[in-house]
């Protein structure tokens, strides 16, 4: 729990005065987090959300609606979200702003972002009225973020934007992601399932119907040019033949995100199973306290650029340690979490200064960037995937969530 002292740390929330529009009610203000105040200061990072916002949802639910109606006022006019609502990467100076929202430089996962926060808080509540007002910023997100290469027609689901143009939340693709690509495509599979389940549920039949087409031709290419027979490609770029087949640590992060939102699988059982042999084979060996970005098939590290041969983020750490427990290695997945955070905790003495990445060797694991990072709140993501339940679970009578804030109400 200590972990919460993040969101005093990196929180702001802004009154509903200009330049914020009259959009924002004097009652709600508007709630953002600071990604890094000392090294990285800019307003709502799309990603650092998704990976951390989740004690917000839980105990301060009110708190995440007011964020999500600032990504709603700010959503551009083609469909694609804010990428921050202000801060470093959009502005020269105001590194606290709170109304210059900025497209940023990544394209390729923000509306995946956005849906997945939206539909987070909404399995949190249950609260009807809340799908039905950000269904307009969902549904233009994903037309605008499953769009990005028409020529591909509907395989585009799983693919990087025209061009390759861009990047997404993983900025360090080794070599640069182009064509059809794992991570972000079991990444907007998961989304795709999502919007499909609010589709059905605001009685939008013809978008689910277009979103059961997306995930029928997304799968059938995941599996149809990605799958190496031990884990799946990076990427590979059908009309040029350019490929990557360093095995990603990270490459199932989708397959967690449909399962922590209680959807089916965006994979195949005997497909992820085999995936996450082959990642403890080789990530996992080659680090004392995480997993390694990237590997060789072989098992040997893997020479890249980037954020270097050994380094890994936690709350990525995370994901794939609850992936684990999803898929029927509970233990091994809390033995993989409980030795990224007694690095965190005990050997680097930083609870209170939480990093952004570490080298994550067979050496000293040290810090290699960040402070006060609110993504290692994913850390609040634990407590459902160690029972094998969905977010929501844990807010129900009876569970942790409920249980710490009916004990805060007495």
């Amino acid at each position: 729990s200590n972990i919460l002292h993040l969101i005093p740390e990196d929180s702001v929330w802004a009154q509903a005065q200009p330049p914020i529009g009259d959009w924002c009610k004097p009652a709600d203000g508007l709630f953002g987090l600071n990604e890094c105040p000392r090294g990285c200061p800019q307003i709502e990072c799309l990603p650092c959300s998704f990976y951390g916002n989740l004690p917000v949802v839980y105990f301060f639910p009110e708190a995440a609606l007011s964020t999500l109606r600032g990504y709603r006022a700010y959503q551009f006019e083609d469909g694609r979200p804010a990428w921050v609502f202000g801060g470093v990467t959009a502005t020269a100076n105001g590194f606290y702003e709170m109304a210059q929202p900025h497209q940023g430089y990544q394209q390729s996962l923000n509306g995946c972002c956005v849906v997945e926060m939206v539909d987070k808080l909404w399995l949190r509540t249950g609260d009807e009225e809340l799908l039905r007002e950000m269904y307009d910023l969902c549904k233009r997100a994903t037309l605008y973020t499953l769009t990005l290469r028409p020529d591909y027609g509907d395989e585009q689901v799983i693919s990087m934007p025209k061009g390759n143009a861009g990047t997404e939340w993983f900025e360090a693709p080794e070599p640069g992601w182009a064509g059809m690509a794992t991570h972000l495509g079991g990444i907007r599979l998961a989304h795709v399932l999502m919007m499909k389940r609010m589709a059905v549920h605001v009685g939008d039949d013809a978008f689910a119907a277009q979103c059961q087409r997306w995930l029928d031709a997304g799968s059938r290419a995941l599996e149809t040019h990605l799958w190496s027979g031990t884990y799946y490609l990076n990427f590979l770029e059908p009309e040029t033949g350019k490929k990557s087949d360093l095995v990603f640590g990270y490459q199932l992060d989708g397959q967690w995100i449909a399962r922590f939102h209680g959807d089916p699988a965006v994979m195949p059982e005997p497909h992820v199973r085999t995936t996450l042999d082959t990642i403890k084979r080789c990530n996992i060996a080659l680090s004392a306290s995480g997993a390694v970005n990237y590997a060789n098939a072989d098992g040997s590290p893997a020479a890249v650029g980037g954020y270097g041969t050994y380094s890994y983020f936690p709350p990525e750490l995370l994901m794939l340690a609850m992936t684990y427990m999803y898929h029927g290695e509970r233990d091994f997945g809390l033995w993989l979490a409980q030795r990224c955070w007694e690095n965190i905790v005990c050997k680097q003495r930083l609870t209170w200064d939480q990093p952004n990445f570490f080298r994550g060797g067979l050496d000293s694991g040290e810090r290699d960037f960040g402070n006060d990072y609110y993504q290692n709140m994913m850390l609040w993501s634990l407590p459902a995937a160690i029972e094998g339940q969905a977010l929501h679970a844990p807010c129900a009578p009876g569970g942790l969530i409920n249980r710490i804030i009916q004990a805060g109400k007495r």
